[in-house]
């Protein structure tokens, strides 16, 4: 719950504060992707006392929480890696490091309850859910600096998730078998309701955010070009997410009729000698 907690204010955070100066006219990447990596290496390390500390013994459970945590980056790094390739024709040395933090974020929930087979499905499952979700800013148009809702919000919940299903007593009898043991299909049907329900939720608020995201940014840009930008952009995708947000939408249309209305008047005016 730590990473998705922190992913989400992350969000919000990146929703209230706005897009940096020029982005995302302007590409910007690390200055200095020798630090990045630096850094990034000192994590995976660190991570293993965060990991393997959690059990507060030097017992099996901890270097189950070692291990797992180990094969789980390794195969986030692969995977997000083999993704680039297929996409651009090219890995890169920052795609590997995102890849690694997102496994090790994802299977962290997990570490100490399944098993190293359990460990290397996390880890898969993190560089694909997590590439998308980073993949997927772009579209919803808020700007995550650090990808910190993309890696660690949506990896923790997908980490979260799949502890359910990858859980084995057999390798620590404090917690439960999940899903694959067969033990908790029984639980699994009697909250699919639920889930489902809070997916078509989460669904709604995507709807709402693909396209409302630069009204929020509208309310906080300095500039008074940017919120006549915004004004006019974002009338595109309405009958995407009216049905979400009714209030919302009612809210957004009123500058779009004015702006057609304005439009009309001055399309009606006779032409210039």
């Amino acid at each position: 719950m730590v990473h998705v907690s922190s992913g989400c204010s992350a969000l919000v955070f990146a929703l209230v504060l706005g897009k940096r100066l020029g982005y995302p006219r302007e590409r910007i990447l690390p200055h200095n992707l020798t630090m990045v990596l630096l850094g990034a290496g000192l994590l995976w390390f660190g991570w293993f006392g965060f990991n393997g500390g959690s059990a507060l013994a030097a017992s099996g459970v901890a270097v189950l929480a070692l291990v797992n945590s180990q094969l789980a980056a390794a195969m986030g790094g692969m995977v997000w890696l083999v993704v680039d390739i297929a996409r651009y024709g090219k890995a890169s040395a920052l795609g590997f490091a995102s890849g690694f933090i997102a496994g090790l974020a994802t299977v962290t929930p997990a570490s100490g309850y399944v098993g190293p087979m359990g460990a290397l499905a996390i880890g898969a499952a993190a560089g694909l859910a997590c590439y998308g979700a980073v993949m997927l800013k772009g579209k919803l148009g808020y700007d995550d600096t650090l990808d910190a809702f993309g890696v660690h919000g949506v990896g923790g919940a997908v980490g979260t998730i799949l502890l359910g299903v990858f859980a084995l007593r057999a390798w620590n009898p404090a917690g439960a078998d999940g899903l694959l043991a067969g033990t908790q299909l029984s639980s699994a049907s009697k909250h699919s309701p639920w889930v489902l329900a809070s997916a078509m939720r989460w669904w709604g608020l995507w709807c709402c955010s693909s396209s409302s995201t630069r009204s929020w940014a509208c309310v906080w840009a300095p500039s008074k070009n940017t919120r006549a930008w915004t004004s006019t952009c974002t009338a595109k995708r309405a009958t995407t997410w009216a049905w979400a947000c009714p209030r919302e939408a009612r809210l957004r249309s009123s500058p779009n009729r004015r702006l057609r209305r304005r439009r009309r008047s001055l399309s009606s005016l006779p032409p210039l000698a």
